[in-house]
């Protein structure tokens, strides 16, 4: 497909339907599962995203992608309101095409920060139903995915983590191990140290333990710890091994 087969147009509410299962069939295709409940932003896009453009990607009479601008700097954001149809510039747009797309409604990584600090109030909840861990998990998934467009190598690292982290949580060792090597890597590759370094190997030893192999669990504990050690700062790296000692380590 090329620029000059797509043709751009303003949503109209009889979009509705084409654009939501689209969006939701890329979510799926990227993360492996979605829960549309978690959606509810794609229900009415008309009315949810009123103080936004949204546009549409058409190729013949396919609808193949969809964006919409960041909220008009003079609307409220508290609810749907009415305003005045602007023209907007090539500059403002952000289209994604084909299987993979994605609705812009805020600034990216103000999506990814409180998407982030959803999952932490949640970790902290004792009372989490297994629906609770569901969104929990579905949550850190969404803050990675945010963290993907607004961030780099060490967002993806540190996004990576927190997935890990979630996972091994409510006893998913297999995801868990899977990112933990994923926040690994890309610490190795990029030559990230200090605190994220031994947050990743913090990872992987509670993945193991999730998984119940305590002696891998152990033997990446002990790496972890040593790697506070090279925590420039002091606040890090009391906070680092405040998470080291914390629970689940699944006995290991």
């Amino acid at each position: 497909m090329s620029k000059a087969d797509l043709r751009i147009a303003r949503f109209r509410p009889e979009d509705q339907d084409a654009v939501r299962a689209l969006i939701l069939a890329g979510l799926e295709e990227r993360w492996g599962a979605v829960d549309p409940s978690l959606n509810p932003d794609l229900d009415d896009i008309a009315a949810i995203y009123a103080d936004s453009v949204v546009l549409v990607a058409w190729t013949g009479n396919e609808i193949v992608g969809a964006g919409c601008t960041p909220p008009l700097a003079s609307s409220s954001r508290t609810r749907p309101t009415e305003h005045s149809d602007p023209t907007p510039t090539s500059s403002s747009i952000c289209l994604a095409a084909a299987s993979y797309l994605r609705v812009v409604t805020e600034d990216e990584q103000e999506l990814a920060k409180a998407t982030n600090r959803e999952v932490w109030a949640l970790l902290e909840r004792t009372d989490r139903t297994s629906v609770d861990d569901e969104r929990m998990v579905q949550t850190a998934h969404s803050s990675a995915h945010h963290w993907q467009q607004a961030g780099g190598a060490l967002e993806s690292a540190r996004a990576d983590w927190l997935l890990s982290h979630v996972y091994a949580v409510v006893g998913r060792s297999e995801e868990a191990s899977r990112y933990a090597q994923q926040s690994l890597a890309t610490c190795e590759a990029n030559g990230f140290g200090d605190f994220d370094l031994a947050y990743a190997y913090e990872a992987v030893a509670r993945s193991a333990a999730a998984g119940g192999d305590g002696e891998t669990a152990g033997t990446w504990r002990a790496r972890a710890k040593d790697a506070a050690g090279a925590i420039a700062d002091d606040e890090d790296r009391e906070l680092f091994l405040a998470d080291l000692a914390a629970d689940p380590w699944f006995n290991a």
